[in-house]
């Protein structure tokens, strides 16, 4: 995932974010990245890391939504995130009933049940810098 930093992209995300309020610019700095973007921190590597699509009048959109992009995973999920189109909005929903307290963990891989043994742990590490060693993914 070599990024070019003078690529229209790179250029197009650099350029929103420097145009975020003082408060909105600390908190989208304080996001994680993937290794895959490489070691310093970058507004393309942030974004990426952190990207959620949205399904958009039929078209596949997205963003970073401060509060979602904030869960970890976990390959048994708590949580899903879906959108809402009438009320154009992104919500988490409980898949089982959730205890005062409880971490909310959705599933970087998505909603496929499709994986083959290891590719699951392969995308984990390849997209998000983590080895999974749990009973779904070995």
């Amino acid at each position: 995932h070599e990024v070019d930093p003078q690529s229209t992209s790179c250029q197009v995300i650099q350029r929103a974010v420097s145009d975020l309020e003082p408060d909105d610019c600390r908190l989208f700095w304080s996001f994680s990245q993937s290794h895959v973007y490489g070691v310093d921190q970058s507004a393309h590597g942030i974004f990426f890391t952190n990207y959620i699509d949205v399904p958009c009048d039929n078209k596949d959109v997205g963003g970073m939504f401060r509060l979602i992009c904030r869960l970890n995973h976990c390959c048994q999920p708590n949580v899903y995130w879906t959108y809402r189109e009438k009320d154009n909005e992104l919500v988490v929903v409980a898949k089982r009933d959730l205890c005062p307290g409880e971490e909310l963990f959705v599933d970087y891989c998505g909603h496929r049940d499709d994986w083959k043994p290891g590719e699951r742990r392969e995308h984990l590490m390849l997209f998000y810098g983590f080895d999974c060693g749990c009973d779904v993914c070995l």
